[in-house]
């Protein structure tokens, strides 16, 4: 059996303020191997962009992590800032949703594309820019070899957003992190970065940690789904058997809420106390008991690849 790429073990992350410790994650595991998509669902505050951002050596100084996240048999939670910079953007990229923050207003499409390819991949200039231009055509930017050449200010909100994911792209990673990269575009565009991401994955065998808070997007990509709620994983299985049939409570609240109502989920949860006990789910749980509020419940193993955190399944 081929080794995963990812292993995640037990891993948490806390932030200490005086007396009190909000907590982010806790005890989350999960793998990742070769060409599979794994997403990590849940709503703002469910601890997803905490993930994604202890990979990479991002957090704050003042974030406090614990347990492994092994890439390739190194742990990048206790790796040397030099070696994981060699790790960031040519053996794992990643890509945030805020496209307009992501990319240097005074530089040109073109420098901020090439410049992993030349100074990190030894890419000549021309080598280099031939591939970005590739990559922006990949991502549905008609007439890349010229709009290459523009400003970020030139591009509409979804053409950076593809922009910013081709670049991404471009060293053709072992490992993409995208962070709620449809989240804030319309349906064409988030049909445009869907087929792009389907398409590097079947080219080039890599895999992608795909978190979001939109279930239909974990829909079309995922092999596997892993969903938070207060740092918790609360349920993890393979995408079709989480979508037919959730067993977690939260997941099943997600699935109706993905019709339409889940902005009025919104504010209910967020970063929780570390003496916080029970469910973190149970104050808004249409089927809480007691024990909900009482006792945290055990992440167990329901099937061969399904488990669940909860009571009431």
């Amino acid at each position: 059996m081929t080794s995963p790429l990812l292993e995640i073990d037990d891993l948490g992350v806390n932030f200490p303020n005086g007396r009190e410790t909000a907590v982010a994650l806790e005890d989350v595991s999960l793998t990742l191997a070769r060409g599979e998509t794994l997403a990590v669902v849940g709503e703002s505050g469910s601890g997803k962009t905490s993930l994604a951002l202890s990979l990479m050596g991002l957090l704050p100084a003042t974030a406090r992590c614990r347990g492994r996240a092994l890439w390739r048999g190194k742990d990048l939670l206790a790796m040397e800032e030099r070696r994981l910079r060699k790790v960031r953007g040519v053996e794992i990229g990643i890509v945030f949703q805020d496209a307009r923050s992501a990319l240097n207003p005074f530089l040109r499409i073109s420098t901020q594309m090439t410049e992993l390819l030349r100074r990190r991949l030894g890419h000549g200039k021309r080598e280099a820019e031939d591939r970005a231009i590739a990559m922006l055509e990949k991502a549905g930017i008609a007439g890349a070899r010229e709009r290459i050449r523009d400003y970020p200010a030139e591009f509409s909100g979804g053409m950076r957003q593809r922009a910013l994911l081709a670049m991404a792209l471009c060293a053709n990673p072992l490992l993409l992190i995208a962070d709620e990269v449809t989240s804030a575009v319309d349906e064409t565009t988030q049909i445009q970065i869907v087929d792009l991401l389907r398409e590097w994955q079947a080219e080039s065998g890599g895999a992608i940690l795909l978190i979001t808070h939109d279930l239909g997007v974990a829909a079309r990509l995922a092999h596997r789904v892993l969903v938070l709620h207060g740092g918790r994983v609360m349920e993890a299985a393979a995408a079709d058997s989480l979508f037919q049939r959730a067993e977690c409570a939260y997941s099943r609240v997600l699935l109706r809420a993905a019709t339409g109502a889940f902005e009025s989920m919104r504010g209910f949860q967020g970063s929780r106390q570390g003496n916080a006990v029970g469910c973190t789910f149970a104050g808004k749980c249409p089927d809480a008991a007691a024990e909900c509020f009482e006792q945290t419940p055990p992440l167990s193993r329901i099937g061969e690849t399904h488990w669940v955190r909860c009571w009431n399944r």
